[in-house]
């Protein structure tokens, strides 16, 4: 797969100069929704947080938590627009669970790297400005630490994965007649997958495979799901084998290069992730039990641990940045925006 959903080239980082690095403004969103118990129009508000899921998803699962079906739900307003992004595809899911309800925004997040540095660069400003008016110290100007420099060979990764989360292993005789290279295959059997990391992967399982099969070619699984794909998109995906989701997008294998990506269940366009089922597993892990420990953090201490797990990352596979549309830089992106 050679295509992304757009000709996204890396932004500008700034130098790092000795400065500090600070994650950005995050986001807000407030939900407007008839409340069910008195049929009053009320609001629930949520903010952004290292190591939280995106405020939408705060939001609906307090909604649930408090009873309010997805239909008393009117209104949707964000800081930042949502996005079919990685990471939560936050656009998706509020179209799919609030088709009743009106969707806006105050700065635009989307399209490209410099269109969201412009959203994030005026919600800063505006955040600024309140502050002043409030006559509160404002929150620190966010500061993005550049990428490392990748070394020039692939490094040898643990056989294990580290950690407690739950894994994902297959039977190396239900792998032996998959069209995978012997070393996707062999990953798939140990270390394995993380069986479910919420918001950004989850696992294929023999008990409940997906439409078309366990380890179905990804052509075949999207026109299982009605997807109308293009001969030529058609033809890259039937070389992809499917492993899971990322809750939007499917993950797959490239059956001769072994490396992982992200394919567009109706386009059939997509990402790359990663050069192996090994780093894909592994860096998945990394920014799980990452995320873990962010929580609470203040925006110094959130970009002091994204400079670092960034930094982690291309250590652990020095392919996943090369491209600002890349699944991973998405990832990193909006973490240094805040947002998750």
């Amino acid at each position: 797969m050679t295509t992304h959903d757009q000709d996204e080239r890396r932004a500008a980082q700034p130098d790092g100069g000795g400065s500090p690095a600070v994650t950005g403004p995050g986001n807000t969103a407030v939900f407007t929704y008839v409340d069910p118990r008195t049929g009053e129009e009320t609001y629930l508000t949520r903010v952004s947080g290292p190591g939280l899921p995106h405020v939408e998803y705060q939001a609906w699962a307090d909604l649930r938590a408090a009873d309010v079906p997805a239909s008393n739900v009117v209104a949707v307003h964000t800081d930042l627009s949502p996005s079919s992004l990685p990471g939560g595809y936050t656009l998706n899911a509020l179209r799919a669970g609030f088709p009743s309800a009106a969707l806006s925004s105050s700065h635009p997040y989307g399209g490209d790297p410099a269109e969201r540095a412009e959203g994030v660069a005026a919600l800063t400003e505006r955040v600024a400005s309140m502050a002043q008016l409030a006559g509160q110290a404002p929150p620190p100007r966010p500061h993005r630490v550049p990428l490392p420099s990748p070394t020039a060979s692939a490094p040898t990764l643990p056989a294990e994965l580290p950690g407690t989360l739950p894994v994902q292993r297959y039977g190396t005789e239900l792998l032996a007649s998959v069209a995978l290279p012997d070393a996707a295959r062999a990953a798939l059997a140990s270390p394995g997958l993380p069986a479910d990391v919420r918001f950004f992967f989850t696992a294929d399982r023999p008990e409940s495979p997906p439409r078309g099969g366990l380890f179905v070619d990804a052509a075949t699984h999207l026109r299982e799901l009605g997807a109308e794909l293009s001969p030529a998109a058609a033809d890259i995906l039937s070389a992809h084998t499917r492993i899971g989701t990322d809750g939007q997008y499917v993950i797959t294998v490239q059956q001769e290069a072994g490396s992982v990506w992200a394919a567009n269940p109706t386009t059939g366009s997509g990402r790359y992730v990663n050069a192996s089922v090994a780093a894909f597993a592994h860096c998945l892990t990394t920014l799980a039990t990452t995320r873990e420990l962010m929580v609470g953090m203040n925006p110094y201490e959130a970009g002091s641990t994204v400079a670092d797990l960034q930094a982690r990352l291309i250590a652990l596979d020095p392919t996943c940045f090369d491209d600002a549309g890349n699944w991973w830089s998405v990832i990193i992106e909006q973490m240094w925006h805040g947002l998750f």
